[in-house]
């Protein structure tokens, strides 16, 4: 169980949805990033051994959040969504429940803009 002490970051979660069939300049589906969900979360680098492990499945890894998991909200995070926190954009790499025990979210990120 998280405690709650710990997920002192608002962050939210987006989706890039299109929006009208029309296509922008460059010919590009129009479509832009939107909310899915606002939840509280802890957000902590991947550091020494942990990294090295994260390294050899996704290179690109290099923090992790942790949020209490809610049903129907976790359930359909995906990779395609990014999780955005202030100014800084985290690609998400892999959503985890976490001992599929329905209590803890962990998604394993990397940072840096994901479409937009």
């Amino acid at each position: 169980m998280i405690k709650s002490g710990t997920l002192r970051n608002r962050i939210t979660i987006q989706r890039y949805t299109l929006g009208s069939p029309q296509q922008t300049a460059t010919g590009a589906p129009d479509g832009s990033w939107t909310t899915y969900a606002t939840v509280w979360a802890s957000i902590d680098p991947v550091l020494g051994r942990e990294y090295f492990a994260a390294e050899q499945v996704q290179s690109k890894v290099d923090t992790k959040i942790r949020c209490r998991y809610q049903s129907g909200v976790c359930d359909a995070v995906t990779t395609a969504m990014r999780v955005s926190h202030g100014a800084v954009v985290y690609n998400i790499e892999a959503p985890i429940n976490v001992g599929n025990r329905n209590e803890e979210w962990l998604l394993m990120c990397s940072t840096g803009a994901n479409q937009g």
